[in-house]
């Protein structure tokens, strides 16, 4: 939650998504915002175990009540974009985040009351990331829907489609995704005859939480005036 109403109430979520336990003490954040793990009360993540690391404590309490957080970090998530690496206490980084607020960044999040969710990928790309369901964010848990086994992809992740042409060499393709629906990946394609299909090309150019809880994403397509593209989307489980 990088841009909040209250500035004090941003705040840095942390899970595990592993199956293997992980010492925190010789570990530390730089950049943006800094913060020792030598510090916090949390010495270990379990296996599907969160922390919450928050900029103000005290603010972050009052709107956020009942939930526990580990620390409060030094520093400030920038409103305008940012950077900042998790290292060992040599300084080797094991992963970095830099993100913008501009599109195609999550919009929702740059003071709308959003917070970015991490969905897998490159950190530093907005294709990696989606705002969250809900305003408000939810630290110390997951908006996550669950897939069911044997439950229709398609049902699970899409709420609808739709084509326009920008102009006659620009398409651009919109999904709308079921708000949560982490389960799946949504790739879009395009095919000149229905037989062989293609990801390239795409350029994610918006994505923006819709007022009923789902997700709106928009991807821009050239192609040649006289050239006929089909497109789709194809599902896959994460």
């Amino acid at each position: 939650m990088y841009h909040p109403e209250d500035g004090g109430a941003e705040f840095l979520e942390i899970s595990n998504r592993g199956a293997t336990r992980h010492l925190l003490g010789d570990l530390r954040i730089r950049g943006g915002i800094q913060f020792d793990f030598s510090e916090s009360s949390v010495t270990a993540l379990e296996p599907g175990e969160r922390l919450v690391l928050v900029r103000d404590g005290d603010v972050f309490s009052l709107i956020y009540p009942g939930t526990v957080f580990a620390g409060d970090y030094e520093g400030g998530l920038g409103n305008g974009g940012d950077s900042f690496s998790l290292e060992d206490s040599e300084g080797n980084v094991l992963w970095t985040v830099s993100y913008r607020d501009e599109t195609p960044w999550p919009g929702g999040a740059d003071g709308d009351g959003r917070s970015l969710i991490y969905l897998g990928g490159d950190l530093s790309e907005p294709e990696s990331w989606r705002p969250s369901v809900l305003v408000g964010g939810n630290p110390g848990t997951s908006d996550l829907v669950p897939y069911i086994e044997g439950e229709n992809l398609a049902a699970y992740a899409i709420g609808g489609n739709g084509l326009s042409l920008e102009s006659e060499a620009t398409v651009l393709f919109e999904v709308v995704l079921n708000a949560g629906a982490d389960d799946a990946w949504v790739i879009p394609e395009w095919s000149g005859n229905l037989e062989t299909w293609s990801e390239t090309g795409f350029i994610l150019l918006s994505q923006e939480a819709t007022a009923n809880g789902q997700l709106r994403r928009v991807w821009q397509l050239d192609r040649e005036s006289d050239e006929r593209k089909y497109l789709r989307v194809r599902l896959e489980r994460r």
